[in-house]
């Protein structure tokens, strides 16, 4: 798609977000209460009715059909309901339900930008991973480590289905596959948990998980200090698969000789001006062309989306490639795959004859995009939403269909 598109993600997996909590008042050692305990303010009262109006009001104008998925009655509904509960509500439910309220849409694009905002949604030192039958602890700083491998079981003692469908009401579900994206990447903020009331405070948050042999155990992840460099430690040990071997840069490619295999790793469709990817492009079809290759792989299945034409060098020069021609030219996707990546493992495997293997996409092929934004005046969150509609496939499937179909997992 073109340039403007982004990823939902603004990657993935991004390095844990240090900053400040959201306004609230003091945290409770007990369950957070569902409604609000500070007194009366009626000047907040009406800063958050100024952003709910504001948000009513813009998001369908702006919008290019904001009610494709949803009913204008019900959006009207739900907002004529917030609009009750405020004097009752904690900043961070207001918060949450204004996620909600986007959410509803139902357009992936369309969604309050907290990755963009990480002083406002600082995140846990832990990052969790759907794989196969559940969310599994991958990464984690050295206090967590030994959790490592384990299977998520409870947030703050809720089961966690009770945990993914209140994370669910914030997430745009253009299909089943999306929330595998970002449930996890919701569970390590705990303002964002404390706002659907699953945590008592808006610094830390319980978990427990399970061992293979059905011990369990949970631990207390608390934000990290403002500016502190933390080592993430990893499931895989170092026994790192490849493609895990270098998650953060956008880009690269590794020639395994042994295997007579090319392997190249697209993580996010943008281009770094100090290594433009054309120049990754020339070099890996030049190792296709002089060294033993019999196979081609493109590892799209971290990447979310960006500027779609970052990889045309990559695809012109595949085209009419005699690996592509015979059936060797391999494209993964998986979960994460959405937006503009998913636009381009299609364009692979139809201009470039690319067989596509992995898991289904939490992208939907045929989808809204190119995002522009507006701000909330009074509590400062910002709202993507999207101006255009992309129709890659005749047809409309909820995810990209897959040529062989697997599990990643633990």
């Amino acid at each position: 798609m073109p340039i403007a598109r982004r990823e939902l993600a603004a990657l993935a997996f991004a390095a844990a977000a240090l900053a400040a909590r959201l306004p609230q008042s003091a945290p409770s050692s007990q369950s957070a209460p569902s409604s609000r305990e500070a007194p009366p303010d009626a000047a907040r009262d009406a800063r958050c009715r100024d952003d709910l109006r504001t948000l009513a009001t813009e998001l369908p104008k702006r919008h290019m059909d904001a009610f494709h998925a949803c009913p204008r009655e019900r959006f009207e509904r739900a907002v004529a309901e917030l609009d009750a509960a405020i004097p009752s509500l904690r900043d961070d439910e207001v918060i949450a339900r204004f996620i909600a309220l986007v959410a509803m849409i139902g357009d992936a694009h369309t969604s309050v930008q907290w990755w963009a905002q990480p002083d406002r949604f600082p995140q846990l030192p832990l990052r969790f991973q759907w794989l196969k039958d559940g969310y599994y602890l991958v990464s984690a700083a050295p206090p967590y480590a030994d959790a490592l491998g384990m299977k998520l079981r409870a947030v703050e003692g809720r089961a966690i289905a009770d945990a993914e469908a209140r994370l669910r009401t914030l997430t745009a579900l253009e299909n089943e596959i999306a929330p595998r994206v970002y449930v996890p990447r919701l569970l390590v903020m705990p303002a964002v948990l404390r706002g659907v009331n699953l945590a008592a405070r808006d610094d830390r948050a319980s978990f427990t998980l399970e061992d293979r042999a059905g011990a369990s155990r949970t631990i207390e992840a608390v934000l990290p200090e403002k500016g502190a460099k933390l080592e993430m430690r990893s499931a895989w040990g170092s026994k790192t698969p490849l493609y895990r071997s270098d998650p953060d840069r956008p880009y690269w490619y590794r020639w395994l000789e042994d295997e007579r295999l090319l392997y190249i790793q697209y993580n996010q469709c943008r281009d770094d001006p100090t290594s433009p990817f054309a120049k990754l492009a020339d070099a890996a079809l030049e190792i296709a062309r002089t060294k033993p290759v019999d196979r081609i792989v493109i590892d799209v299945r971290r990447n979310s989306g960006g500027n779609s034409e970052v990889i045309r060098p990559l695809e012109r020069g595949l085209v009419d490639h005699p690996i592509a021609k015979s059936g060797k030219l391999f494209v993964v996707i998986g979960v994460p795959t959405a937006s503009s990546a998913m636009d381009n493992a299609l364009q692979l495997k139809s201009r470039a004859h690319a067989v596509l293997v992995g898991e289904p996409t939490s992208g939907k092929p045929n989808s809204f995009g190119e995002i522009k934004t507006f701000t909330l005046p009074g509590c400062g969150l910002v709202v993507g939403y999207s101006t255009k509609f992309f129709r890659s496939l005749k047809d409309d499937p909820p995810t990209l269909a897959l040529t062989k179909r697997f599990c990643f997992s633990p």
